[in-house]
């Protein structure tokens, strides 16, 4: 009997090791990517989707967050997702219309009042078609961002009308649209991985750049760029992505819960993006920026909107994209 009762108990002990083995070997951590800085709105967005993920699924599912380009460019990014070498990524519009030739609508220079009126158009019938587009050739869309209002900045001289611009190497996005408005408005565009940008500042190899108030505090490129001109000409919109096999592998219960917290995630990074873009032009300033407000941006944006004329094949979609309000 003593035997038995031993071996009953050896029996018991072996299940509970398996079943914690199993337990452990049942979390999942995936790995999301982004290329910017630890205050940028994407940052944010990643982490409370985190928290409330692993809050609801009692730590079983986790995010861990790679910023500042540590898993790749914006490029490497998409190509990660596609592959299924990351999980997740928050990516800017700008670097997914490389990949849906449609989706370039939404980088037209001065198309967009705000990120409010940006967002509602990717929500009209017009925009979710393409969005059909990007999960057909990128990944499942569990959120939209905003990636900011952006603007130039460079280290030589105050820019108030596109003859000031004349000259200046302005770094773009790889995007033909962003590059052509750059070209357009009075600067020489030059692509450039985001990675990159602050030591060709550094360096003198670019003059300068274009980006959201936030991303030029929080990346630091104002320690090489004293002007920043609130231009306005980008609204830019942004994705978090997921590959879709990783998407498939969970269960409905889990899929709800990560649909839903991204959609919190998303709320609450529209929120944080608006009052941080604020509160870094009043830090900027301290920091001896010299902010030019004084800026008449009709010049500018007359000269930016000859580039919608580059994508002639997408005209009727811009005009239904225009009629959202």
């Amino acid at each position: 009997m003593k035997r038995v009762g031993a071996v009953s108990l050896l029996l018991v002990v072996g299940l509970a090791l398996g079943a914690s083995e199993g337990s452990a070997q049942s979390k999942v951590v995936l790995k999301a990517g982004h290329t910017s800085s630890l205050i940028y709105q994407h940052h944010i967005g990643l982490l409370k989707m985190n928290e409330v993920i692993k809050s609801r699924t009692n730590g079983q599912v986790e995010i861990q967050v790679f910023p500042m380009s540590q898993l790749g460019n914006e490029r490497d990014l998409v190509e990660g997702i596609q592959l299924g070498t990351i999980d997740m990524i928050a990516v800017s519009n700008a670097m997914v219309s490389n990949f849906v030739p449609e989706a370039i609508v939404f980088d037209l220079p001065y198309l967009f009042k705000d990120q409010d009126h940006a967002l509602r158009t990717l929500l009209s019938p017009a925009g979710q078609r393409v969005m059909r587009g990007v999960e057909q050739k990128v990944g499942k869309i569990l959120a939209y961002y905003a990636t900011g209002v952006r603007s130039v900045f460079n280290r030589v001289r105050p820019v108030r009308t596109p003859d000031d611009l004349k000259g200046l190497k302005i770094r773009v996005i790889q995007n033909k649209i962003y590059l052509g408005t750059i070209n357009a408005m009075g600067g020489i565009g030059t692509p450039l991985p985001f990675s990159e940008v602050y030591g060709a500042l550094q360096q003198g190899v670019i003059d300068g750049a274009e980006n959201s108030p936030v991303s030029l505090l929080g990346m630091k490129h104002y320690e090489h760029s004293k002007y920043y001109t609130l231009t306005n000409h980008f609204v830019l919109s942004g994705y978090v992505l997921m590959n879709w096999n990783r998407w498939r592998s969970f269960t409905p219960e889990q899929q709800k819960i990560i649909a839903e917290a991204a959609q919190l995630s998303q709320k609450m990074e529209y929120e944080y993006e608006k009052e941080e873009d604020i509160k870094s032009l009043v830090k900027l300033r301290e920091l001896g920026v010299q902010i030019i407000e004084d800026v008449n941006r009709g010049p500018f944006e007359e000269r930016a909107k000859a580039v919608w004329r580059e994508v002639p094949e997408h005209a009727s979609l811009v005009e239904e994209i225009r009629k959202v309000k």
